[in-house]
């Protein structure tokens, strides 16, 4: 289920901070992040729920070791 970036960011701003990302959540997030966008929106926040959820999530930071390996490959 694919989340979209406005719905993520506004149940970020209202949710209790301690729930987890879902992993729909946290990929949407690092999207954003690596636009490197200026959007007026708290970016180190998301950066932090994301990181959070990397660090519980197996699955998660395997898909972005992936990617990570893949840009390297692009860029050699």
């Amino acid at each position: 289920m694919s989340v979209q970036l406005w719905q993520l960011l506004i149940k970020l701003e209202r949710q209790d901070r301690q729930r987890p990302l879902t992993c729909s959540e946290c990929f949407a997030i690092l999207d954003l992040l690596s636009l490197g966008l200026e959007l007026g929106i708290e970016l180190e926040r998301l950066e932090q729920s994301a990181r959070k959820h990397l660090a519980r999530c197996p699955g998660c930071r395997e898909q972005i070791q992936e990617r990570l390996r893949l840009l390297e490959d692009l860029s050699a």
